[in-house]
Parts: structure tokens; C-alpha cells; sequence
């Protein structure tokens, strides 16, 4: 305890940011997203970056989440 678990990095524009630890790596885009070949395309040199520093000896769990936010208007009067 006492030191740091992992590192978070935030890009310019503060749409992408990548969390790395010891053991993972994660990539978060906010929205517009660039569409698969856009997060493979921007996500690719990371991975090898980690991999090449980290050196996994296997991956457990690759995953895409796409998580979008509905804006309804306010007062709701008919939620049906």
C-alpha cells in the first residue's frame, strides 16, 4: 500500500483516456466514436506499447463497451 495502483492518461481533448496497471489496460472513447476501425486503429499502438513493457503472458478478457446517454427532455409528463 502506499503507491500507486496504476496510471490514467487523458488526452488533449479529454475524449480518450487509457488506464493502465501492471496487469491491464483499459481505453475509454466519449462520444462522437470513431466506429471499430477507429478504436482498433487508436487502440493498436497502445496495446503494444503495454505489451512490449508489461509482457503478458496471456490475455484473459478483451471487450468493447459502447455506452451511450439518452437526453430526454425535462418535466416527463408522459413516461410511456
Amino acid at each position: 500500500h502506499g503507491g500507486a495502483v496504476g496510471y490514467k492518461f487523458t488526452s488533449e481533448n479529454r475524449r480518450q483516456i487509457v488506464q493502465v496497471r501492471a496487469n491491464a489496460i483499459a481505453f475509454s472513447q466519449l462520444a462522437p466514436y470513431p466506429g471499430g476501425d477507429g478504436f482498433r486503429d487508436t487502440f493498436s499502438p497502445l496495446w503494444h506499447r503495454f505489451k512490449a513493457m508489461a509482457k503478458p503472458k496471456r490475455v484473459r478478457r478483451v471487450g468493447l463497451r459502447c455506452i451511450n446517454r439518452i437526453q430526454i427532455p425535462l418535466p416527463l409528463i408522459d413516461f410511456a
